[in-house]
């Protein structure tokens, strides 16, 4: 056995049963292949204590029962945002240190976040919303989640609603890059939902969800309108810019 590696209670138990049967040190040391010192402390020990169990540790208490780690837990999960400050905040009876929280939290697998530099609301990360029309997306939509949107419910819905004609339009999403997006009054409306939303906070992803489909649901046709109104004015302005992005 290599030096250092912990001896278990029941090979110690195996070296006693060799010792009280009158086997001499060395020959268990050789058959159990320990260190004769190892053999030697393990009878040491039994003849003192009578018993192969280790002697309690000493040491300040745990300051947290289990009913508290549990607690701790189920705020963080709640608020993943929520700080260690807070969380003592919400549980003064406990009384731990700020350090105290963050151990319990990495021992229930939750780790520290830092808020990204950019908005938390991206229409093509946690989860595509095709409000009204498809709801959310499950993960990253790639190329093959994409095509079948389209061939799924956009179409479908396309010559449903609008049988006559209508012009299909993409933006410069990787997945679906397009030249046409200057010409998109959709990524307005996109815009407007995010800046309404974008000062709050939500503790997970169906509640961001829910909240996009009320600014949605709400959103005054006068804003709508002025979109469609100002579509003449970008489509002379592209012209002017010999096809080029515009400022819109």
């Amino acid at each position: 056995m290599p030096t250092g590696t912990p001896i278990g209670k029941e090979l110690k138990e195996r070296v006693i049963d060799a010792f009280l049967n009158n086997e001499k040190q060395a020959d268990i040391a050789r058959r159990f292949q320990l260190p004769r010192y190892s053999v030697s402390k393990i009878i040491i020990r039994y003849n003192e204590r009578g018993h192969l169990n280790n002697n309690p540790k000493s040491g300040r208490p745990r300051k947290t029962t289990i009913n508290m780690d549990r607690r701790i837990k189920r705020i963080s999960e709640n608020d993943p945002w929520k700080s260690s400050s807070k969380i003592i905040a919400e549980i003064p009876e406990v009384g731990v240190s700020t350090r105290t929280i963050q151990r319990r939290l990495v021992a229930a697998k939750l780790f520290s976040r830092r808020p990204a530099k950019k908005p938390l609301i991206s229409r093509f990360s946690v989860g595509v919303f095709f409000v009204e029309l498809c709801g959310s997306v499950e993960g990253n939509m790639d190329r093959f989640i994409y095509k079948d949107i389209l061939q799924d419910v956009m179409l479908p819905y396309a010559e449903w609603e609008m049988p006559l004609r209508f012009i299909f339009q993409q933006d410069n999403d990787p997945k679906h890059t397009s030249a046409l997006v200057n010409l998109n009054p959709i990524e307005n409306l996109w815009e407007e939902v995010e800046r309404r939303i974008r000062i709050q906070k939500f503790p997970n992803k169906q509640s961001l969800i829910d909240k996009i489909k009320e600014v949605w649901s709400n959103l005054d046709e006068n804003v709508i309108q002025k979109l469609i109104s100002s579509m003449p004015r970008r489509c002379q302005k592209i012209i002017l810019n010999n096809g080029y992005a515009i400022n819109y």
